[in-house]
């Protein structure tokens, strides 16, 4: 079972806008709150040549092997007897590829939200790589909706009455403030939600039942289980001593001219004793070192400045160790040039522990939530009847192969 991560504290993530993966609870439904959604599947017909048979209703196989494609063939309607003769391959409605917890998934509502992305990408990349794509998406895409099925159906099971009337009095006050804050009108409310969500009226209801149920069930099981001490924060802090407190910075800038070019090494030395900014002078055409960024030179180090290695070269480093911020040194000498160096600034970033415990609870409390809910996720695959989830993937990933793939 894959690590689901949910970041909000106290909160856990829906399925998604456009999932559908169950019913609205109302007072009415209560008492069956798993029954199976009513799906609707539109039909369409293949091209076929008229003919005089009458209208008849073809049943075949669908892509699933589990469901059936409904394909419709004109004709003359006094010929209803004959049997129909059929001239082209069915179109694919849909298919249901598994269930979870007793709920269909269909591939039509299952691949809906991933068309736009899946399609765009086939535009754009080889079949492996488009195939690779395709199955990453829709593995996580069934893994949210394994996840968000299980906790909505573990927390329905557990409501107590007081529970039940409580969410039936939220999920009304929930329809009534849409309403209200659209002139009263429901008709204005279901315009505006679909505008803005691209949901229905009802599936807003529905998507908001759903988040309310797994945030129960992620409070009523995980968060009790979950603790982080103060002792834990200062552990964490002190095992990453190195990411709140990075080595520091030291940032150098380099004037090199070749000790051949007398003239060049000596009005190099006369802008720098007029006072000419050491970046200006380091910035122009007779320094070799870097000139575009100024001579800049940045290095990190450990340990004491005086004993640091800043420089490849040795020649280098001993001038460097002995400067202070804002100091210049020069010239001197090096190989076969003459050079002049500044210590423009050394970058110190530190994070005590009262600056980030916050930072560290916040991260501690998420990975520890985590790995809850992955064991408790765990135990209710054991528990739940959930189809392969192999076998779905495979499944959903052929039909998407042949609805959005490359050539399709």
């Amino acid at each position: 079972m894959c690590a689901f991560l949910l970041v909000a504290l106290g909160a856990c993530s829906s399925s998604g806008p456009d999932r559908k993966s169950g019913g609205v609870l109302s007072p009415g439904d209560f008492a069956d709150p798993d029954a199976p959604p009513t799906t609707y599947q539109s039909v369409r017909a293949p091209s076929v040549e008229p003919s005089n048979t009458g209208p008849a209703l073809v049943l075949s196989p669908g892509e699933s092997g589990r469901t059936m494609d409904l394909v419709t063939k004109p004709g003359d309607p006094s010929s209803a007897s004959r049997r129909p003769v059929a001239t082209g391959r069915a179109d694919f409605v849909d298919a249901k590829v598994g269930d979870i917890n007793g709920r269909p998934i269909y591939a039509n509502e299952f691949l809906e939200p991933l068309s736009d992305r899946l399609a765009a990408e086939a535009a754009k990349l080889a079949r492996a790589n488009w195939r690779q794509f395709a199955q990453v998406q829709i593995k996580r895409e069934l893994d949210g909706l394994v996840r968000d099925e299980l906790l909505r159906a573990e927390a329905v099971s557990s409501l107590t009455p007081e529970q039940q009337q409580g969410l039936r009095s939220f999920l009304q006050t929930f329809r009534e403030d849409l309403v209200s804050r659209n002139l009263g009108s429901q008709t204005l409310a279901a315009r505006r939600v679909e505008e803005e969500t691209g949901q229905s009226f009802e599936e807003s209801l529905r998507q908001q039942e759903e988040l309310t149920l797994v945030r129960l069930e992620f409070q009523r099981v995980i968060n009790k289980r979950v603790n982080v001490s103060w002792r834990d924060v200062e552990l964490r802090y002190e095992q990453q001593a190195k990411r709140f407190n990075p080595d520091p910075t030291a940032r150098f800038r380099l004037i090199r001219v070749r000790t051949s070019d007398i003239d060049v090494v000596q009005r190099v030395a006369g802008q720098l004793q007029s006072r000419t900014p050491f970046v200006v002078v380091a910035s122009g055409d007779q320094n070799g070192f870097n000139p575009e960024t100024g001579g800049l030179h940045e290095t990190t180090y450990e340990g004491a400045y005086e004993d640091a290695e800043f420089w490849a070269i040795e020649e280098l480093n001993e001038p460097a160790r002995g400067l202070g911020v804002g100091q210049v040194v020069g010239p001197f000498e090096f190989k076969s040039f003459t050079g002049w160096m500044m210590l423009e600034e050394i970058i110190q970033e530190r994070v005590d522990l009262y600056d980030a415990q916050r930072q560290i609870y916040e991260e501690l409390l998420t990975e520890r939530r985590n790995q809850e809910l992955n064991r408790y996720l765990q135990r209710l695959m054991e528990r739940a009847n959930v189809t392969g989830m192999e076998e779905i993937e495979q499944r959903l990933l052929e039909i998407a192969e042949r609805r959005f793939g490359p050539g399709a």
